[in-house]
């Protein structure tokens, strides 16, 4: 279901750091100071892509694109990671698969040990279509959920 029509991304936190450097949107209706025109969203009925759990230092490709009801050509994905459950205090990292980005400029969610938290995201699809889950956490294991409702086209 289309439901929006062209998407200003400048001042969404994080947004536009993920989508100007991904190679397949440069030169397509990428505008000087971060705005992206032209794009339509599309919602879809919710649906979780994945229910994993990540040991320290060890990270997931999660397929975002060719499910959910995703277009093989989606620009961008709106999607909430959540984590559950950690063992100790750390972190998760999500950004494009394949795409090397400044630490400082890499999504993340932070949390105690015993502490579920959840953040949503708008990101570009990386290598094979794929969004990249990191755990960095003190010790032991963290699970977590990535649940889309929609992408740009």
């Amino acid at each position: 279901m289309k439901i929006m029509k062209a998407i200003t991304w400048a001042g969404v936190l994080g947004v536009s750091a993920m989508l100007v450097p991904q190679p397949s949107l440069v030169g397509e209706g990428v505008a000087p100071g971060g705005a992206v025109a032209g794009f339509d969203f599309f919602s879809v009925t919710p649906c979780r892509a994945v229910r994993s759990s990540l040991l320290t230092g060890f990270l997931e490709n999660v397929p975002v694109v060719n499910v959910c009801g995703v277009s093989p050509t989606a620009k961008a994905v709106s999607f909430t990671v959540s984590e559950f459950s950690p063992s100790f205090f750390g972190l998760l990292q999500i950004k494009p698969a394949g795409v090397t980005l400044p630490a400082e400029l890499i999504p993340t969610i932070k949390f105690q040990a015993g502490q579920n938290r959840s953040a949503h995201f708008i990101l570009a699809p990386g290598t094979g279509g794929a969004i990249q889950v990191l755990a960095g956490l003190a010790g032991g294991a963290v699970g977590f959920t990535l649940d889309i409702d929609g992408y740009f086209e």
